[in-house]
């Protein structure tokens, strides 16, 4: 155990390490590409299981040209103290001038905090969200996930979220 440090810093250290991930996905992305996006989210985490609670999130996407493909990377936790950090890719489809769905999948680094145990810290998280354009630079939506580790670990009961967005430039 490093100097200085609780067994608690020790079990966090997985999602340091992913936050930084994160960072360098995000900073890696090519100079041309357009302005970064943000999405702030909030909602229920662990629905339809025990265990359900409320969560928060940011998340910065970067469009990579007029096809729909966006990088993202984000941060989200729980009121149950887990944390985690992903960082993968969603496409934007265009259903008119307001309405766009955006599916989207993420490699995770996940820390359970005092909640819900999901078998490890290498969880993959797969969303939906339908969103709708107020203005230029600014949105609303409804997002679904879920979160698992696709049976990498002995335990995999996965969790599911739905969420409010907000999606601002």
């Amino acid at each position: 155990m490093p100097s200085g440090c609780r067994p608690e810093c020790v079990r966090r250290a997985p999602a340091r390490v992913g936050l930084v991930a994160a960072i360098a996905v995000l900073a890696a992305m090519p100079a041309g590409a357009t302005e970064l996006d943000w999405l702030a989210y909030s909602g229920r985490w662990g629905v339809g299981k025990s265990g359900e609670t409320t969560e928060l999130g940011l998340e910065a996407r970067r469009p990579l040209g007029e096809d729909g493909f966006n990088l993202m990377a984000g941060l989200a936790g729980t009121a149950d103290e887990a944390l985690w950090v992903y960082a993968g890719a969603a496409l934007a489809w265009e259903v008119n001038d307001n309405w766009a769905l955006r599916p989207g999948f993420a490699i995770s680094v996940f820390d359970e905090g005092e909640g819900k145990d999901l078998g490890g810290a290498i969880e993959f998280r797969s969303s939906l969200e339908l969103a709708y354009r107020l203005r230029t630079n600014l949105g609303v939506g409804l997002m679904v996930y879920h979160l698992s580790n696709a049976g990498l670990y002995d335990l995999n009961p996965g969790a599911n979220s739905i969420v409010l967005t907000v999606g601002f430039r």
